[in-house]
């Protein structure tokens, strides 16, 4: 049996990865989360930004969420459990 030898070794690889001309996904995701985790929260806004409440109507089970179930059952959660901890928060948009 044949053997297929990968054209760059795996150090190499990396080290290859080390030097792109751009940042790497990563970098940019972890950075962009990094901005945004600094930023102060709409209930401790001192930044003078001015910010609204928005309620969004959210089903769940049956047809709108079939996963329900699913979710509940791997967190060992109720779906009843999961749908208040889901809507029992207030989210943040940027």
């Amino acid at each position: 049996m044949e053997q297929v030898q990968p054209l760059i070794n795996t150090k190499e690889k990396k080290k290859h990865l080390r030097h792109l001309p751009f940042p790497s996904p990563y970098a940019v995701i972890s950075g962009m989360l990094k901005k945004m985790m600094a930023r102060p929260s709409p209930s401790g806004n001192s930044s003078g930004e001015k910010g609204r409440t928005v309620c969004i109507p959210v089903c769940y089970g049956g047809r709108h969420g079939p996963d329900l179930q699913t979710v509940a059952d791997y967190n060992h959660l109720t779906p009843e459990d999961v749908i208040a901890v889901h809507s029992g928060g207030c989210y943040r948009v940027l």
